[in-house]
């Protein structure tokens, strides 16, 4: 079982990751507001590629940060396969919800649309992780519990058993 600890570091750490996809999902419609607002023109095959770009770069950002985990051996590779899949579906979901902002309201309210997403689904993943802990604590109370009790009921037993012996010395003694 984890200690206290252990527990406060690991969710610090995917507290960090949340915080890299929510910038790198932001940065995806950085380049559709710039040409909303007027800052850039669309230019063609350098609009084309600048957008590709920064549509996969989530995607790219979670594959590198989750792969360097794996390589310096922070985390086995199952793991971090599963972590990286995950991510990638949360970022794929915000980005989605990005897209439909942006196409209903216009592309100013994309980035906060899916950043607001991802948090949203991060939050929902914490509290189901806190209830799967506290569950898993209840249930290790209620094993000790049960095993408390074994062990007083083998204790007064083994102390019955010495009252009987002792009686029953002291029996023979008066005989």
């Amino acid at each position: 079982m984890k200690t206290y600890e252990e527990i406060v570091k690991t969710y610090k750490k995917r507290s960090h990751d949340t915080v890299v996809d929510t910038v790198a999902t932001g940065m995806t419609y950085v380049d559709n507001i710039a040409v909303d607002s007027g800052l850039l023109e669309e230019a063609g095959q350098v609009s084309s590629t600048v957008s590709a770009l920064c549509g996969a770069l989530p995607f790219m950002v979670i594959a590198a940060v989750e792969g360097t985990k794996v390589l310096l051996g922070r985390k086995p590779a199952k793991n971090g396969t599963r972590d990286a899949a995950n991510r990638m579906i949360k970022t794929g979901m915000a980005l989605g919800a990005g897209s439909l902002a942006a196409g209903m309201v216009g592309a100013w309210a994309a980035a906060p649309a899916a950043v607001g997403t991802r948090l949203v689904l991060d939050k929902k993943k914490s509290r189901l992780m806190n209830n799967l802990r506290v569950k898993s604590r209840i249930s290790r109370l209620q094993e000790l519990g049960h095993q408390l009790e074994q062990a007083q009921k083998d204790a007064a037993g083994e102390e019955h058993e010495r009252l009987r012996d002792a009686a029953m010395v002291t029996q023979g003694d008066v005989e």
